[in-house]
C-alpha cells in the first residue's frame, strides 16, 4: 500500500500559482476574470461520486483540477454546484483558459471519459476502474508489467500524435490511457498489419471514428509498435 492522498484546496493553489507563471496576457485576464475561491465539488466518475476542486467559473462551465490524469479540465457544473461531466482534457492551467479566450479555444482530446460506443470484431470489451485509485492502481500495474516499453509506445504516439493533442501541451503522458489498452493487445499480434488493426481499434473507441480517421494515419506507429513489441517479447 502506498500513501497516495487526493490532491487538497492548498495543493491546487500551489499548482495554480506555478501554472500562472506560464501564462500570456490573455490567458492572465481570462483567469483573474473567471477566477473564484477554490472549493470542492463532488462529480460522478465511472458511478462512483468523488471530489474535484474548482478554480475558475465562467457560467455554467468551470475549470477543475483532475488528480488521476493530472491536469486542468473544462467541464459544465450544474446550479447546486456538481461537476455534471468527466471530461479528459487534462492540460496544463493556459490550456484550459484557452476555452474561454475569443479566437483559441481547446484542441485535441475533447468530451467525457466514456467508452465510445462504436461496434468493432475482435475488440474486447474494456472495463472502465471504478475509482480514481483503481484508475492510477491500473496505470501503475501496467507500467510495471511492460516497463520501458510502456514509456516507449506513449512517447511514439505523442510524437505522431495522431489526434492532435500534443499541440501547445507539455503534457508527455497524454497518450498513456491508449498506450494501457494497446499493449495488452499486442500479445495476439502476429504482424505488423495485426498492430496497425489493433493501434485504429483502440484510437476508434477512444475518440470515435470521426476523430480517430482513417487506419492509413497509424500505419507508421504501427510499424514502430511492432518493432518494439519484438524487441520486448
Amino acid at each position: 500500500m502506498d500513501d497516495w492522498q487526493p490532491a487538497t484546496i492548498e495543493d491546487v493553489n500551489e499548482m495554480v500559482a506555478r501554472d500562472l507563471t506560464a501564462c500570456d496576457a490573455e490567458q492572465l485576464a481570462a483567469f483573474n476574470k473567471y477566477r473564484v475561491e477554490p472549493f470542492s465539488a463532488p462529480m460522478v466518475r465511472y458511478g462512483q461520486t468523488d471530489s474535484v476542486v474548482v478554480v475558475a467559473r465562467n457560467g455554467d462551465q468551470v475549470i477543475y483540477w483532475e488528480d488521476v490524469e493530472g491536469g486542468f479540465n473544462v467541464a459544465p457544473i450544474s446550479p447546486d454546484g456538481r461537476v455534471l461531466e468527466h471530461w479528459c482534457n487534462d492540460a496544463e492551467l493556459p490550456f484550459a483558459l484557452n476555452a474561454w479566450i475569443e479566437g483559441r479555444g481547446l484542441h485535441g482530446r475533447l468530451g467525457t471519459c466514456r467508452p465510445t460506443k462504436v461496434s468493432i470484431p475482435k475488440s474486447p470489451p474494456r472495463i472502465m476502474p471504478r475509482t480514481r485509485e483503481e484508475i492510477r492502481q491500473e496505470r501503475q500495474k501496467l507500467k510495471a508489467e511492460y516497463g520501458q516499453l510502456f514509456d516507449s509506445v506513449s512517447a511514439l504516439l505523442l510524437r505522431h500524435d495522431p489526434i492532435g493533442i500534443a499541440f501547445d501541451n507539455e503534457n508527455t503522458d497524454e497518450y498513456d490511457p491508449e498506450t494501457g489498452t494497446i499493449l495488452p493487445r499486442l500479445r495476439n499480434c502476429e504482424a505488423a498489419s495485426d498492430v496497425l488493426r489493433v493501434v485504429h481499434e483502440e484510437f476508434v473507441r477512444w475518440f470515435d471514428a470521426g476523430n480517430a480517421g482513417p487506419v492509413e494515419r497509424y500505419a507508421d506507429i504501427a510499424s514502430e509498435v511492432w518493432r518494439l513489441w519484438q524487441s520486448h517479447r
